[in-house]
């Protein structure tokens, strides 16, 4: 039974939540909405938007689950927003729960600490979560700027020690890895991206890198030092197994 459920304050959200005893996955989503068909990461370059994989990725879709997974999806929405988020939210079969909070520092701090004691205090399944950020912008001005380098910082202090290795960051509107996440806890400093992203371009110009054309990584003949790095700690939001690209390749062999 399709359900959602939109909540505008922790203490609402608290009540609901409580009430899921043992849910056998949880996946929390900040700053997930659906806005538009399309998104443009310049002024003639045009992506299908995959919003729809930012709310629930596609792992979750394929997954046979027993029970009711918690989903949350935590961004501010405007009524408009909220509508058209309604709308996608009932294509999909899955119970998802809409936070619309004020999308402040203060109200993402104080979500963290209610979700970090939830799941402490039932001992909850490292393996069975996933937190993503997705508060990226396209030109980011000076005040989104400030949210984008803090959120994650803040996501990462706000988490016990365990749970932090489930945090995952969105790449953002990059062409080759806009449909990516990144373990933050393993790859925060992002070391040798720049380098990746020169040989992403140089192979798939301006589409994107999937589980589904690794294949051209290998053709490439490319295996630069922090190639591995950067495999390891990738995940796509578009696959339908819950593992890094580098599991993709056989053997674990790039």
């Amino acid at each position: 039974m399709l359900l959602y459920m939109i909540y505008n304050n922790i203490k609402e959200l608290s009540s609901h939540i409580e009430k899921f005893e043992n849910p056998p996955y949880i996946y929390i989503s900040i700053g997930s909405k659906y806005n538009e068909e399309f998104i443009y990461m310049t002024d003639k370059e045009r992506k299908w938007t995959n919003a729809m994989e930012q709310i629930l990725p596609q792992f979750y879709r394929e997954k046979d689950i027993i029970g009711e997974p918690l989903i949350i999806c935590v961004d501010r929405f405007s009524p408009d927003e909220l509508a058209k988020n309604k709308a996608k939210i009932a294509e999909l079969d899955a119970n998802i729960i809409i936070y619309n909070s004020d999308a402040t520092i203060q109200s993402l701090e104080e979500f963290i600490s209610y979700m970090t004691t939830y799941l402490s205090n039932r001992n909850y399944p490292i393996e069975n979560i996933i937190i993503a950020n997705y508060v990226r912008y396209v030109s980011p001005n000076h005040t989104e700027n400030f949210f984008e380098e803090n959120i994650p910082k803040v996501i990462y202090k706000g988490l016990n020690e365990s749970y932090r290795t489930r945090f995952y960051q969105w790449y953002g509107y990059q062409p080759n890895t806009y449909n990516l996440l990144y373990n933050y806890d393993q790859y925060q400093y992002m070391i040798g991206y720049g380098k990746i992203l020169s040989i992403l371009d140089g192979i798939y110009g301006h589409e994107s890198l999937s589980y589904s054309n690794l294949y051209m990584i290998k053709e490439s003949g490319k295996n630069a030092i922090y190639l591995e790095m950067f495999l390891k700690n990738s995940m796509d939001i578009g696959s339908p197994y819950e593992i890094s690209l580098y599991d993709y390749f056989t053997n674990g062999q790039i």
